[in-house]
């Protein structure tokens, strides 16, 4: 059975800080049929150590990058931002990069691919000139819903077609593309809700399948399918 590492945030417990994350990932790469590991957030050698023994690596969704990592000051704009986490996700990336195992992110995740690779993110989707589909709730939190369009011949193609439904919790998007990186699919704004590397095996999404793969078996098979190239 392949073993899969999933990165995770640091919230608070009872006054103390805890690794955390949503089940759901767990549920739908455990039904895609893998193991499962959640990686904490530990220095550079454990990181190492840690990936060492993975078969692939997914980064999950989360809290805004610091925009330092794409060379930009913060705007009014940026939410929570948790420096130490975007560390220790470049880090992990960078050791499966070596060694050459998938990656999945996954909304934050798809967001710091790009920048791993010298993209950059518009701080909020309002920024974006194309930008007319909202794409994450204010005020209640139901998912939103729209289209994207995907790319021929890409990862998600022969899951989703030509033209799919996904569900949207983001406030930022790609910017400038990283070196490499290739979009796979876009909102009917212009938005970018997908990459994947030219050459190596990394796909980024910018929308949830974990959220839907209960209701919706094409997202549980974006998961299967990811997990069957390992």
């Amino acid at each position: 059975m392949k073993l899969v590492g999933i990165s995770c945030e640091v919230g608070e417990s009872f006054k103390k800080s805890v690794n955390k994350l949503n089940v759901s990932y767990i549920q739908a790469l455990e039904n895609a049929g893998c193991a499962i590991v959640i990686i904490p957030q530990v220095d550079e050698e454990n990181i190492k150590g840690i990936v060492e023994h993975l078969d692939g690596v997914v980064l999950s969704g989360g809290d805004d990058m610091d925009p330092s990592f794409y060379h930009e000051e913060k705007s009014k704009f940026v939410k929570r931002t948790k420096i130490e986490r975007d560390k220790y996700e470049m880090l992990l990336l960078k050791y499966a990069i070596k060694r050459k195992i998938p990656v999945l992110g996954i909304c934050r995740g798809c967001q710091l691919i790009n920048v791993y690779f010298g993209g950059s993110l518009y701080q909020d989707n309002s920024l974006c000139s194309s930008n007319t589909i909202m794409h994450h709730s204010k005020g209640f939190k139901e998912a939103i819903m729209h289209n994207i369009i995907i790319r021929n011949d890409s990862f998600l193609d022969d899951i989703l077609g030509e033209v799919a439904v996904v569900n949207s919790y983001h406030h930022q998007s790609i910017h400038k593309l990283g070196k490499g990186l290739m979009k796979i699919a876009l909102s009917n704004d212009g938005i970018v809700e997908g990459i994947e590397h030219k050459e190596l095996p990394i796909v980024g999404l910018q929308f949830h399948p974990e959220k839907n793969f209960n209701q919706d078996k094409k997202m549980q098979l974006i998961f299967e399918k990811w997990v069957k190239e390992l």
